[in-house]
C-alpha cells in the first residue's frame, strides 16, 4: 500500500481530483456561470463519492456485515450450494473456458468447507445467461476447480440450467427438496451477494447458512487513503448498488 501522498499521483486519483480542481477553478473565475455549473458539480460530487473507499466501506460493508462470517463448516450441514460468479469466455475455439475470479474464490471457499467434515453433496449452480455465449457455462468451469480441489465426483452436482440468482435458488431448491433437504444448507457466494441470495433461497423454502467470501472490507484500512479515489472502490460500490437494487426489486416485485 502506497503512502497517501504518493497515492494521489496515481493516474486514476489524479484524473478524478484534477477534474474537481478544474470545476472549482472555473466556478471561482466565472461567477456568472455558477448557476449553469450546479448540475455538473452535483454529477462530479456523485462520481467522487462513488470512487471513494470510505463510501465502499459503508455501502459494501453494510451487506458484508449482514451475516456472521462462516470460517469453518458447522455441524449437521446436509449440503453445500455454491453460486456461479461468471466466466472468462474463450477467444479461440481450442481455448478452455476459465472461471472468473469471483467464481474461483467461491469454488475454493466451498471446497474448503466441503473438506471440513464427512463428504456431502456440493451443488455448483450456474448456466449461461445467454445461450449464444462461447465456451462452457459457469457451473462446468467451476466444477473443474472443485475437482482439482479434491471434491469427490460422486458428491458434485453441476446445475447448468439457471441464468441468474433467482433461478440458482429455484433449480438448487428443486434438487434439494427431491432428496428431502430443506435446511442446514451452506450457501457460498461473494459476501455482498449473500443477503439477496439468502432471501431468494428462503423464498424457495430452503433454510440456508450464508457463507461468504471475497470481503471488500478486509482490504479497506482506516487510513487517509480511504478519502482518495480508487478503482477498487468503484468496483465495490458497483457491486453494492447492484445488490441493493436487486433486494429492493425483490421486495417490490417478488423477483
Amino acid at each position: 500500500m502506497l503512502p497517501p501522498y504518493k497515492s494521489v499521483f496515481q493516474p486514476f486519483p489524479l484524473l478524478v481530483l484534477g477534474l474537481g480542481i478544474s470545476l472549482f477553478w472555473y466556478w471561482r473565475r466565472h461567477p456568472e456561470q455558477r448557476r449553469a455549473l450546479r448540475f455538473p458539480c452535483l454529477i462530479y460530487i456523485a462520481l467522487l463519492l462513488d470512487c471513494l473507499p470510505v463510501t465502499a466501506w459503508l455501502a459494501a460493508g453494510t451487506l458484508e456485515r449482514w451475516f456472521p462470517r462462516v470460517l469453518h463448516r458447522p455441524e449437521n450441514v446436509a449440503a453445500i450450494v455454491v453460486l456461479g460468479g461468471g466466466i472468462i469466455p474463450p477467444v479461440t475455439p481450442n481455448e478452455p473456458t476459465r472461471p472468473h475470479i469471483h467464481s474461483t474464490q467461491r469454488a475454493l471457499h466451498a471446497a474448503e468447507l466441503y473438506h471440513e467434515g464427512l463428504p456431502i453433496p456440493l451443488i455448483v449452480s450456474g448456466g449461461k445467461p445467454h445461450a449464444s455465449e462461447p465456451g462452457e457455462c459457469v457451473a462446468v468451469a467451476m466444477a473443474h476447480v472443485l475437482r482439482q480441489a479434491g471434491v469427490r465426483e460422486d458428491d458434485l452436482v453441476v446445475e447448468t440450467v439457471s441464468r441468474n440468482t433467482a433461478e440458482n435458488a429455484i433449480e438448487s431448491a428443486r434438487w434439494l427438496k427431491e432428496r428431502g433437504i430443506d435446511k442446514n444448507v451452506l450457501l457460498v457466494t461473494t459476501a455482498t451477494h449473500l443477503p439477496r441470495s439468502e432471501m431468494m433461497f428462503r423464498a424457495q423454502g430452503i433454510a440456508v447458512i450464508p457463507a461468504g467470501c471475497e470481503y471488500h472490507i478486509d482490504e479497506m484500512q482506516p487510513t487517509l487513503e480511504m478519502l482518495l479515489p480508487k478503482t477498487s472502490a468503484v468496483v465495490a460500490n458497483h457491486q453494492a448498488w447492484y445488490e441493493f437494487w436487486g433486494m429492493l426489486r425483490l421486495q417490490l416485485l417478488g423477483r
